[in-house]
């Protein structure tokens, strides 16, 4: 790691796993560091030398206004009723991601380092049934939900793992 990030406490990749924003102040240097989880399911921003939790807290303290939407993130928004990519509705403010390390100097510098997440995606020689089929053998001793949304995506993997024998609940 770069030695900017002299003084981080050891041990920072072996965080509890979870949803969460983790931010540390290193106090004989004033040095920070924010990030997330390793999984991406907390929301955290940064815009500047400044992180949060809040967008709309960060959005006020940024100033932004009609000048500073991003279009594209907007039509996600009403297309989806979400902005994806890290992206938000204004273009000085992003996700962090979850593979970041946000470092932030007392001076106002900003740096990001990247975790070093390992990829779990499945290599483009597994087919999606053989991912699940992978999935459902692995689970046959659990307890399992499947919830239906009502969504082709969901009515279609209730069907797939009730094929492969796995018994779930809905």
């Amino acid at each position: 790691m770069k030695s900017y990030l002299a003084g981080l406490p050891h041990g920072l990749r072996d965080v509890p796993k979870g949803a969460y924003f983790l931010t540390i102040l290193h106090k004989p240097t004033g040095r920070r560091w924010a990030l997330i989880d390793s999984s991406g399911l907390f929301h955290a921003f940064v815009s500047g030398p400044v992180v949060s939790s809040s967008f709309l807290a960060l959005a006020k303290r940024a100033r932004v206004g009609p000048a500073d939407l991003n279009h594209e993130g907007l039509i996600e928004f009403f297309h989806f009723g979400n902005v994806f990519l890290g992206k938000t509705l204004f273009s000085g403010i992003r996700r962090i991601g979850y593979d970041e390390i946000i470092c932030l100097d007392p001076s106002g510098k900003v740096e990001i380092v990247q975790k070093g997440v390992p990829d779990i995606s499945c290599s483009p020689q597994t087919s999606p049934y053989e991912s699940l089929e992978v999935l459902a053998s692995s689970a046959m001793r659990d307890r399992v939900s499947v919830d239906l949304t009502g969504g082709m995506d969901s009515r279609m993997l209730a069907v797939i793992l009730d094929s492969l024998g796995l018994n779930f609940e809905v």
